[in-house]
């Protein structure tokens, strides 16, 4: 039994959880052998800065107007401070984040010299080492970009993978081999590197910021997706649930011309209007009949397509023919 990946069932969006255990995890360090936290230190600080004798490990430091960092380490023998932000999945990235961390922490330790490091499913090093097992073409990971964006402002930060923290040899009891193992299995895993290149090239269509608040969206309507495949039966709310779409189908990346023409059997789409998921497919009917640059293409499981202006035709999502699961995106990232 691991308790990480019951965590991570019942609460997929945990990133919180995994930080505040690494944190806490240093500071025991800190406290006993120092293991862990040299180690940590040596990876994450600049080089030129030697390990502290002793520290305290501050998880969620709040930096007044500028948000909360999700820990800083404060040397008790140096003026100095490493803020270390911590992200479990990609999709959590936000561009810009690091900057305005850095402003506060600048603001709230001024007295205090500053490094930072970015702790992320995979930095470039990881994530080169993975990327045989994409397919299609090879998109650098969010945090990346986010990464190297930042360090042309301020190079005095690090990027981590969460496969450099699980490398570390530390006799940290059950619970820290249960989330190495976790950390391997699926945090910086690569069939998690895999789900991120399908991301990315899906929002390529997209404005990022579309595509980011698509995605948000539709996890608070349907839940977190196993992949990019949702389970309709935990939409509450069908006609919430189709709106999602509309934050694509009404972006400037779809062109709206003359209305296209189903290609959907009527029988086969009576199937639907007759399963238990009836009324979230009903919505997602009628959203093709109000736009026309959407249509309904299919045999058995149906497409919900769409006109862009990179691409003649594009599917936004596939319904499978069970009428209970959706796969989001081109029909070749479809469910085997």
């Amino acid at each position: 039994m691991n308790i990480f990946e019951i965590i991570g069932h019942e609460r997929p969006q945990a990133e919180p959880i995994h930080s505040r255990f690494l944190a806490e995890a240093l500071q025991e360090s800190v406290n006993s052998d120092g293991g862990l936290f040299d180690r940590f230190w040596e990876k994450a600080a600049p080089s030129d800065w030697a390990v502290p004798a002793t520290a305290k490990v501050c998880a969620n430091d709040r930096l007044y107007t500028y948000g909360a960092i999700d820990f800083t380490i404060l040397p008790t023998d140096t003026d100095r401070v490493l803020g270390v932000e911590v992200k479990t999945v990609e999709r959590s990235t936000k561009a810009g984040q690091l900057s305005q961390y850095r402003k506060g922490l600048e603001a709230k330790y001024p007295s205090r010299e500053l490094a930072m490091c970015y702790l992320t499913p995979f930095s470039r090093v990881r994530a080169e080492q993975f990327r045989g097992s994409t397919t299609g073409e090879w998109l650098p990971p969010q945090s990346v970009r986010e990464y190297e964006n930042f360090t042309a402002e301020f190079s005095r930060c690090t990027h981590l993978s969460w496969l450099d923290v699980a490398e570390i040899d530390w006799n940290g009891g059950e619970l820290w081999e249960q989330h190495c193992d976790y950390v391997r299995n699926h945090i910086s895993s690569p069939s998690s590197l895999n789900t991120t290149q399908e991301l990315q090239r899906f929002s390529s269509f997209f404005e990022e910021h579309v595509a980011d608040r698509f995605f948000e969206a539709l996890s608070t309507e349907a839940g977190e997706p196993d992949g990019f495949i949702y389970d309709l039966a935990n939409v509450e709310d069908p006609a919430a649930f189709a709106s999602v779409f509309r934050i694509l189908i009404d972006s400037d990346a779809v062109t709206q011309g003359n209305k296209k023409t189903d290609r959907f059997d009527v029988k086969v789409r009576q199937r639907y209007l007759d399963g238990p998921q009836a009324d979230v497919h009903r919505e997602i009917f009628a959203l093709a009949k109000r736009y026309n640059s959407v249509w309904l293409d299919g045999l058995g499981s149906y497409g919900l397509r769409v006109t862009l202006r990179k691409k003649p035709s594009f599917s936004l999502a596939t319904f499978f023919q069970d009428g209970r699961y959706v796969k989001i995106g081109p029909p070749k990232l479809a469910k085997p």
